[in-house]
């Protein structure tokens, strides 16, 4: 650390960055990516040390401007949050500079490279006891600690075009990942250790290898497609994708990366989700009235279930999934249907503004999200009665099975966290900070 002026430094960065206020701001929208830009998120754990702005220092001296984001309302005092976040030029650095005043600058060493369309994820904590005379650093950095791909949850940030991994155990941020405009649903396969996120700003889908941790391809498809969702075949072979700015549903080779087919479903699809057997998806379009079934092997639509009004999401369950639950946002109606025959069992009263929904697989269990609730309500597959709740820090936003460790995970907003729940006691196991308006979330299982 040392102390130097600080006169003429904004004017240089402000000149790199081009726009004299760029370092300023909330930090909760990320700046505008330029071309062949690297991407900078330093992650803080507490209260992060005052500062009027910050940079990011290149070995030759330059400064790259930094969003300081504030922490989100609600947040615990200890809680790990975004602090930095940045689009910076390429190269090697030589660690943070923060501007504590007009004639002050306080440098905070620590070396790394930032490389083009890839992201740099450092963590900042408080500094060890100073030695007696010297100054005291405000922090030190360093670089998050590598993970297991079967420890790894990951949540699509729509705000940092990105897809944020974390250790599903410690709750640690490992890597966020810049992946293209507008991210939003997930899809995992296990056996290949790859990703797929939907682009609905891009009209694509960026293929991730998590083992590698980077975008290994894009699958372009048409323009206006604004796909919002995503489902893999249980083989890998097949990707599903709902696109919500057009109607339908692409399906995509995997291996060459291109869409080979589509079918027309209802107005605006928003989730779709596959059958275990790979044989059957279902596409739910929350403008429409129904869920469309597609025959997967044959690539047309084998049927249509009708729904109430604003259905948000589809899932399924029982021993055979022979369920298929729709949870609506407009209806305070939950459907229970037959899968095999496409017909409506029961219509169950659970409230208005359903969310998120999950169904877990031992016991049955129906998890539902609504808005403005802050819990998550479990309700018994029998009686259809509330037999537990969640208590949530804020409102749910997504709901994912982590079904090795047998918990559910909550993509919460307000504060911005993705929560790991036992199914044993409904206790908080993990908590991890996530960016700002995060979408879906998603979890790597060992195989």
């Amino acid at each position: 650390m040392r102390l130097r002026s600080a006169v003429g430094a904004a004017a240089f960065a402000c000149a790199l960055a081009g726009c004299a206020g760029a370092h300023r701001g909330t930090g909760d929208a990320h700046p505008a990516r330029a071309p062949g830009a690297a991407s900078l998120f330093v992650f803080a754990r507490g209260g992060a040390p005052p500062a009027d702005a910050v940079f990011a220092r290149r070995e030759d001296g330059g400064l790259a401007p930094l969003e300081v984001a504030s922490i989100p309302a609600g947040s615990r005092p200890d809680a790990e949050h975004a602090w930095l976040t940045g689009w910076i030029p390429p190269g090697p650095y030589a660690g943070l500079e923060l501007h504590t005043g007009p004639e002050t600058a306080v440098d905070v060493p620590f070396p790394f490279l930032a490389i083009a369309d890839m992201g740099t994820v450092l963590l900042a904590g408080a500094p060890p006891a100073a030695t007696p005379g010297a100054p005291a650093p405000p922090l030190v950095l360093a670089k998050p600690p590598a993970i297991a791909s079967g420890l790894l949850g990951l949540v699509s940030v729509a705000s940092w075009d990105a897809l944020e991994l974390f250790d599903k155990r410690s709750g640690r941020v490992a890597q966020v990942l810049p992946v293209g405009r507008g991210p939003g649903g997930i899809a995992i396969d296990v056996a290949h250790l790859r990703a797929y996120v939907a682009l609905r700003g891009d009209d694509g889908v960026a293929v991730v290898d998590l083992l590698e941790e980077r975008v290994r391809e894009r699958v372009i498809l048409r323009g206006g497609d604004a796909p919002a969702d995503v489902a893999v075949t249980p083989d890998g072979r097949t990707l599903l994708v709902a696109n919500a700015g057009s109607d339908t549903v692409s399906f995509v080779d995997t291996i060459a990366a291109v869409e080979t087919e589509r079918v027309a479903v209802g107005a605006r699809p928003v989730s779709v989700v596959i059958a275990p057997d790979g044989r059957k998806a279902y596409v739910v379009a929350e403008r429409g009235t129904a869920v469309t079934v597609v025959d997967v092997n044959a690539r047309t639509v084998a049927g249509t279930i009708a729904t109430d009004a604003g259905p948000v999401q589809a899932r399924l369950g029982g021993r055979s999934s022979e369920f298929l639950y729709v949870a609506h946002g407009d209806s305070p109606y939950l459907l229970v249907v037959d899968a095999p025959s496409l017909s409506v069992l029961r219509r169950v009263y659970v409230g208005n503004g359903a969310r998120a929904l999950e169904v877990e697989p031992k016991t049955g269990r129906v998890l539902l999200a609504r808005a403005g609730q802050r819990k998550v309500e479990v309700f018994d597959p029998g009686s259809f009665l509330p037999v537990d709740e969640i208590t949530l820090s804020g409102d749910a936003v997504y709901l994912a099975l982590e079904n090795e460790g047998n918990a559910l995970g909550v993509l919460v907003a307000g504060p911005r966290e993705a929560d790991l729940f036992g199914n044993s006691g409904r206790r908080l196991q993990t908590r991890a900070a996530v960016g700002p308006d995060p979408v879906a979330l998603r979890f790597v299982d060992a195989q």
